[in-house]
């Protein structure tokens, strides 16, 4: 029977794709290629003209936005008796449904919030101190343990070390109690069906009849479990199609391994490989710009993206003197395009901002809040309704009105100091009874000791002396000093410092960036707690307005994988920044950052603007930062820069006659620019240092340093002296930076 899918409207390696017959299939996609309508023409194909039951194909996607538009293709191509038929969904979907056949009982799937509750539980009854290593930590361990398909008593035979060994004993704990309780984590889900296909072959060999043809999207992103899953369901036939771009692998830090799509070939001799390389999406100069970056990294598989649309303008470069700068620069060219400057008015919907970290994201928001757009956050929350930033400002909401309970019940035991529900409890019966406020019964303790128990008194006393203190240096430090103050000496930093996962980087961020915002606040004249509080309330009030739908959006590069807009700014283009410092620490860390600038570009309909900041403040320190290697990557052909605004900048004149016939775009010369030699930095320390006296700190001239955030390098200035020493210092991997000492935490190598 003819099929009924008109296959016309399909270019020739989509075409090809779609009717591929049998054996494995790697069809290796570029952004924007039509990679969904080739996937649901080949569902559609395979039932049409190949007469393949519904029944026996699957379609596995990652995410169910992405299981839903596939659904609604199918029905559309094939009517709602069809479609229904097909196993459509994403990884955990269907394994759940898996599960659901084949297990005797019902069972509960734990979410996050139940699943931390039930490690705590753990920790109690083995007698483990909670904060020695949290819930969230260990949570994560046990996720990334089923990721990789490792069991509990696996993962107790492979700890080696102190911490590995405390998890192992809650892992094996943690297990025992979701199989009481008949319930199981999102880990589970595919983790249990494949011990179900291990243990037991008859199961795993009557999936392998069902399913004749399975379809993979996303194959790039497939963790080890998924991967074990669908290599045990692949039967001899091998029709498996997987979809995928390698140079789009970004989620290395979920456990998504990249080789699986570099070795498709390997696991499947027969495979045959089409190339979608047509994009629909993006300007030619746009995807010139993007395959220049990505094609620096090595061992990736070979393709170029080209289009029948125009070629497009230049990408645009503004280096600004700050992040402050930087946002509103953005800001500004939004209010231009939706104000009919470049032809037809655009939509606030038509505008994104993509950065490397949520952390980024207020200073935009700051200077949206204040030309009164309306804007969106993707894949997180508003910086000032983040948990962090409640906190830090619930200190200062209380170190202003001691009277605050309600900010104090959110400070008293954050970071955990020993005051909690039973502590709490005394304090009450005392404040009840001489009625006094809360602080106040907590002062009164500490002059009648008499009245509570010492555990109680003893961590009252300190509350009260941290308080006092805070409240001495309010009137008398500058605002940013003093917030740095308040996260330090209250130990809120201390405590996301010490959290080893991305979550805890992520918190630093954010309270770096409150202090950055407390920074610009001061610089309107304004240096008082009162006014910063105030300001922040205002523009939190302003946020809850109706915007009808139309608002900018605002996200990280991770959270814009499969969205496309027709106005992009990626900012926040500098070393250590994008690409970030800790992920160059990790294996491969670079090609993944480089994917990731790869997935910005390819987001970009008709314009694309890349921003960046000469410095940025972090904890009290303004450091210098040098452009992203990124922007050099970037041909000259396809870059145009704009004049920062701070000052003029030295002008690569010359590279710009070329290209436009002797006008100049500003201040992009900074792009243009060689690329900086090997890191290097021995004679310029002789230079700068010649005259330096070592000192009793031990920072001296050449000495090697390591920094939390920015890495090993070597110091090459100092200045100052006693609390203002700052030193200047050239990172391996982060660039030049200069930092405050009092502030940086360094550790001498």
């Amino acid at each position: 029977m003819p099929s009924k899918i008109d296959l016309s409207t399909l270019n020739q390696p989509q075409r090809e794709a779609v009717e591929h017959g049998e054996g494995p299939l790697l069809i290796l996609a570029g952004a924007g290629s039509g990679k969904t309508r080739v996937v649901t023409f080949r569902i559609a194909y395979l039932i049409e003209a190949r007469q393949v039951a519904p029944e026996a194909i699957m379609a596995v996607t990652f995410t169910n936005k992405a299981a839903g538009e596939m659904k609604e293709r199918v029905n559309f191509l094939l009517g709602k008796e069809a479609a229904k038929k097909v196993w459509i969904g994403t990884f955990h979907a269907l394994c759940l449904r898996m599960l659901k056949i084949e297990s005797p009982e019902p069972f509960t799937i734990y979410d996050e919030e139940d699943c931390k509750r039930l490690i705590k539980e753990c920790q109690r009854e083995l007698n483990l101190d909670e904060k020695t290593l949290k819930a969230d930590q260990i949570g994560y361990r046990i996720e990334s343990a089923k990721n990789e398909l490792i069991d509990e008593n696996q993962y107790a035979e492979l700890a080696s070390d102190f911490t590995t060994r405390l998890v192992a004993k809650v892992y094996k704990r943690y297990q025992q109690k979701l199989a009481t309780n008949h319930a199981v984590d999102f880990g589970d889900l595919i983790f249990k069906v494949v011990q179900l296909f291990d243990r037991n072959p008859e199961v795993l060999a009557k999936y392998r009849r069902t399913f004749q043809y399975i379809l993979v999207d996303e194959y790039q992103d497939i963790n080890h479990s998924q991967y074990g899953w669908v290599r045990r369901l692949v039967n001899d036939a091998e029709n498996l199609t997987v979809v995928g771009d390698d140079d789009q692998s970004i989620y290395q830090f979920r456990g998504a391994d990249v080789r699986n799509i570099l070795e498709f070939e390997r696991d499947f001799p027969r495979a045959r490989v089409i190339k979608l390389e047509q994009n629909y999406r993006s300007t030619q100069t746009i995807l010139e710009a993007a395959w220049s970056v990505v094609k620096n990294n090595s061992g990736r598989k070979e393709k170029k993206l080209w289009t029948e649309n125009p070629t497009g303008e230049p990408l645009f470069y503004f280096r600004a003197e700050s992040e402050a700068e930087e946002a509103s620069f953005v800001v500004r060219e939004i209010l231009r395009t939706t104000g009919g400057r470049y032809g037809k008015r655009a939509r606030l919907a038509d505008c994104v901002v993509l950065y490397r970290t949520n952390a980024q994201s207020r200073p935009f928001e700051d200077a949206l809040r204040r030309e009164r757009l309306p804007y969106r956050i993707v894949g997180g929350m508003k910086f000032y309704d983040r948990m962090e930033i409640k906190d830090v400002l619930s200190y200062l909401k209380f170190l202003v009105n001691p009277a605050d309970e309600l900010s104090l019940g959110r400070i008293i035991n954050t970071p955990p100091r020993g005051l909690g529900d039973g502590a709490l409890g005394k304090i009450r019966e005392v404040a009840s009874r001489f009625e006094l406020s809360m602080f106040g019964a907590m002062e009164r303790m500490t002059l009648s000791p008499e009245e509570v128990p010492e555990r109680v008194l003893r961590s009252a006393a300190e509350f009260v002396r941290l308080i006092h203190a805070l409240l001495a240096r309010m009137d008398v430090e500058d605002l940013p000093t003093f917030l740095t103050s308040v996260v330090m000496e209250t130990g809120y930093l201390g405590m996301w410092q010490n959290t080893p996962h991305e979550e805890g980087a992520s918190r630093v961020e954010n309270l770096n960036e409150l202090i950055a915002a407390a920074d610009e606040f001061r610089q309107t004249g304004d240096n008082t707690v009162k006014g910063f509080l105030d300001q922040i309330a205002l523009a939190a009030s302003w946020d809850e307005q109706d915007s009808d739908g139309d608002q900018v959006t605002l996200m990280t590069f991770h959270s814009a994988k499969g969205l496309e807009f027709p106005l992009v700014f990626m900012v926040g283009m500098e070393e250590g920044l994008f690409p970030h410092a800790n992920a160059m620490q990790a294996e491969n860390g670079l090609s993944e950052e480089r994917r990731l600038c790869y997935v910005g570009i390819t987001r970009a309909r008709e314009r694309l603007l890349l921003t960046g900041a000469s410095t940025r403040l972090s904890f009290g320190n303004r450091v210098y930062n040098s452009e992203s290697r990124f922007l050099l990557e970037i041909p000259a052909r396809c870059l145009a820069g704009a004049t920062p605004l701070a000052h003029q900048r030295e002008l690569k004149v010359e590279a710009m006659k070329g290209l436009w016939g002797g006008k100049s775009y500003g201040g992009a010369k900074d792009v243009f620019a060689d690329p900086p030699a090997p890191e290097d930095v021995s004679q310029e320390v002789k230079h700068v240092l010649a005259d330096d006296e070592p000192g009793e700190d031990g920072l001296r001239a050449g000495r090697k340093v390591r920094h939390s955030k920015f890495g090993t390098g070597t110091i090459i200035g100092r200045t100052g002296e006693g609390e203002n020493m700052k030193v200047e210092i050239a990172f391996n991997r982060a660039g030049r930076k200069q930092m405050l000492v009092r502030f940086a935490a360094l550790e001498l190598l």
